[in-house]
C-alpha cells in the first residue's frame, strides 16, 4: 500500500503530465456517477456541491505540482505544469457544465434564506410551514414540499397550470412526472387542483391540492 502511495505522489507532482490527468480522471468518474444516477437511480446519492470542490481541488492541487518542481529545480516541468493547469481549468469547466445540466434526486433540502426569499416571501407562505419532500439538482432546479397546517392564500395565485392555462391531463402529467423524477411516493389524480404564481426571477412556484393534502412545487426557469 505504501509503494502505491508513493508511485501515485510521484506520478501527481513528479511528471508534468501528472496532475493534468489526476484532474481529468476525478471529472470523468464522478461525471459517470452523476449519469448513473441520472438513469439507474440513486446508486449512490451525491451532492453535487461536494462534486465541483472535488473537481476543482485537484485542478487547485497544480499548485502543489508547480511548488514541488520549482523546489526541485525542475524550470521546464514546472512551466509545463502552469500551461496544462489553465487547459486543465477549462476541460473541468466543461464537464462540470454538463455534470450541472444532468438531473439528479436532490441530497438535501434547500436552505433557509433561499426558501425564505424565493418561496415564502412570493407565496406568503411561513418557512416553518414548509416540509421539503423531494427535488431535482439540475441546471433549472425543481424542489417539492408538503404544506403543513390551515390553508394558503390562493389570492396570490392564479387557478390552474402555468404550463396549460388550466387544470386537466397534460398539467397532472407534468407534476405526475416530476414526483417519479424526485422519486415522491405521491399519486395526483385526474381532479388534482392546481394555483400558480411566478416566483422571484426566472420561477414558477405551484400549488397542487391532492389526496387531501396541499403541495408546492418551486421550478426554476
Amino acid at each position: 500500500m505504501k509503494k502505491i502511495t508513493v508511485a501515485i505522489l510521484r506520478f501527481a507532482y513528479c511528471t508534468w503530465h501528472g496532475a493534468l490527468i489526476v484532474s481529468l480522471a476525478a471529472a470523468v468518474v464522478l461525471l459517470g456517477l452523476q449519469f448513473a444516477n441520472c438513469c439507474l437511480g440513486d446508486l449512490v446519492p451525491w451532492p453535487k456541491e461536494v462534486h465541483l470542490a472535488i473537481v476543482f481541488a485537484t485542478v487547485a492541487n497544480f499548485g502543489v505540482a508547480i511548488i514541488v518542481s520549482l523546489c526541485s529545480r525542475k524550470w521546464w516541468r514546472a512551466i509545463g505544469q502552469s500551461m496544462l493547469c489553465f487547459a486543465a481549468f477549462i476541460g473541468v469547466a466543461f464537464l462540470e457544465f454538463i455534470s450541472h445540466c444532468i438531473p439528479t434526486r436532490m441530497t438535501s433540502p434547500p436552505s433557509r434564506e433561499w426558501t425564505s426569499a424565493n418561496i415564502c416571501l412570493p407565496a406568503a407562505i411561513a418557512y416553518e410551514r414548509l416540509a421539503f419532500i423531494g427535488g431535482l439538482s439540475q441546471r433549472e432546479n425543481i424542489a417539492v414540499f408538503v404544506v403543513t397546517r390551515d390553508s394558503i392564500d390562493k389570492s396570490r395565485f392564479s387557478a390552474g397550470s402555468p404550463w396549460t392555462g388550466r387544470s386537466g391531463d397534460k398539467a397532472t402529467a407534468h407534476y405526475r412526472n416530476i414526483m417519479k423524477a424526485c422519486r415522491i411516493d405521491v399519486s395526483l389524480t385526474d381532479d388534482t387542483k392546481f394555483f400558480w404564481r411566478s416566483g422571484n426571477g426566472m420561477s414558477i412556484i405551484t400549488i397542487i391540492e391532492a389526496n387531501g393534502k396541499t403541495y408546492l412545487v418551486h421550478e426554476q426557469l
